[in-house]
């Protein structure tokens, strides 16, 4: 496939419009699709203030041996949409890390993706993807939305401070807000703190993975000392 040419809206901060050319479809499969060998829910971390909010695991997909009957017979014909949607999401990560020169450890991977779901006044405080003070989290670089509808007021994905804490709760100061189109996938570093807008009404449905490094990610810390 052809990407279509992102639009900086912020530093590191990109979208690919229209990068899903059916997401009316793909919405479609997946509401029709019922809970069995290809997706699982999973009701997300509270932590951060996640309201109305619930995860649905997608590429927890039966063996490879079996995707043929599956496929076949479309007993699930979500499957279809999660192997082209591998493809559409490494191609941009490679095309992210590429136009920024990001120097990662290998090898990486790209995490399970998840179907997030926010009903009306569903939204998630915010939170990192990454922190780089705890070395608990996972070594997350690169975090992937891909959205499939845009028919819901509210609900936009909005972005804060680096020095952004939970204990100063500066979060006038906004570096960006954005409310993303049907089709759009927007890519940023893991490390970004944000949170997601109430959904004031209607449904909101998007697509979340992450690019994995093997080791510590450190392009983080040379991204903050350029900007001191």
């Amino acid at each position: 496939m052809t990407l279509p040419e992102p639009i900086e809206l912020h530093d590191y901060i990109l979208v690919f419009p229209n990068a899903i050319s059916n997401p009316e479809q793909f919405l479609s499969n997946f509401l029709a699709t019922p809970m069995g060998e290809g997706m699982s829910v999973v009701q997300k971390h509270d932590s951060f203030g996640v309201d109305g909010a619930e995860s649905f695991m997608l590429l927890n997909l039966p063996p490879e041996d079996s995707w043929p009957r599956l496929l076949k017979n479309k007993e699930d014909i979500f499957i279809a949409d999660l192997l082209a949607f591998d493809g559409i999401s490494t191609e941009i990560f490679n095309n992210y890390v590429n136009r920024y020169d990001i120097k990662l450890s290998q090898p990486t991977e790209i995490t399970h993706s998840g179907m997030r779901h926010y009903s009306t006044n569903g939204c998630v405080g915010p939170h990192q993807d990454y922190s780089p003070v705890n070395t608990e989290t996972p070594n997350f670089t690169v975090t992937l939305n891909a959205y499939l509808n845009d028919n819901y007021e509210g609900g936009e994905i909005v972005f804060l401070p680096d020095d952004y804490t939970r204990e100063s709760e500066h979060d006038a100061d906004i570096v960006l807000s954005y409310k993303p189109k049907a089709g759009d996938i927007v890519v940023f570093p893991s490390y970004l703190w944000h949170r997601t807008n109430p959904v004031l009404s209607g449904h909101r449905y998007n697509i979340n993975t992450v690019l994995v490094e093997k080791s510590t990610p450190t392009w983080y810390t040379d991204r903050l000392s350029n900007k001191n």
